[in-house]
């Protein structure tokens, strides 16, 4: 769903769509929104319906929400919906570098002709062992204009560069959390603050995790499992039990499984 007016940006390696405008490197999140969305979101103050026999009705029941650069509807919500403004997305970003300034934009964009943006920071790569493997970690941030989505914040190994790896990547994430979009949406600022913070100290413990077990012997296959296992944890949030019969569950294991093998 990446319409005319959309936009997407990503660091270094194109989107699999061809659609993206490749930077040599990270950017900053002030680039992000400079790239892809230099506009803003209006809300309405007042909606007035014209009638068949003429007559005008006004209500401050509603609100529309627009875009200010060709003036497309973004959304309709109750007069208490509260959106996160657009600046005010992309600075929910800066607050992750201000603890983590190796942190840099990997992909942004814009989806459904400006109805939900996304952006994916990405972590500094996890050594495991000697031999080159890492693991390359993402934070995405994504919100929505047209209230199919609340604010979230969601670790994830996947790169999103539309909307199908957004979805991808929300469905990826385990240990994800969501700022409704109502009045007392400021109060929850601080929550998904540590949300993110908590996933970063999360790759410190993976990777310290990685050097302890990469100087002791490994003797069979099974522990090798059970160090990935606690790795995928780590990062991701536990995984469901073993005798699940949910269906996104049982997905889950089958990702964890095809990540062993």
């Amino acid at each position: 769903m990446i319409f005319n007016n959309d936009k997407v940006a990503v660091a270094r390696q194109q989107a699999w769509h061809g659609l993206a405008k490749v930077l040599p490197s990270e950017f900053t999140p002030k680039e992000a929104r400079e790239l892809v969305a230099p506009w803003d979101a209006i809300e309405t103050c007042a909606l007035t319906a014209d009638l068949p026999n003429g007559d005008k009705v006004l209500t401050d029941e509603f609100k529309i929400i627009i875009r200010s650069d060709d003036h497309a509807i973004l959304g309709m919500h109750s007069s208490g919906y509260t959106m996160l403004p657009v600046q005010e997305f992309f600075n929910l970003a800066y607050e992750f570098q201000s603890e983590y300034s190796e942190v840099k934009v990997e992909t942004a964009g814009t989806l459904k002709g400006g109805r939900l943006l996304f952006l994916a920071l990405q972590g500094k790569s996890v050594d495991i062992g000697s031999r080159g493997d890492g693991l390359d970690p993402y934070v995405m941030l994504s919100t929505s204009f047209d209230g199919t989505t609340p604010t979230r914040v969601d670790p994830t190994s996947i790169r999103p560069v539309c909307y199908n790896t957004v979805s991808a990547a929300w469905a990826d994430s385990r240990a994800g959390m969501s700022l409704k979009h109502t009045s007392k949406a400021a109060d929850r600022m601080a929550g998904v603050i540590k949300a993110i913070q908590n996933w970063r100290m999360g790759i410190d413990r993976l990777a310290d995790s990685a050097r302890s077990l990469e100087a002791a012997p490994v003797r069979s296959r099974a522990e090798i499992e059970a160090y990935f296992l606690r790795a995928l944890e780590t990062v991701y949030g536990r995984l469901p039990d073993a005798n699940t019969t949910n269906k996104r569950e049982l997905s889950t294991l089958e990702w964890a499984a095809d990540s062993l093998a």
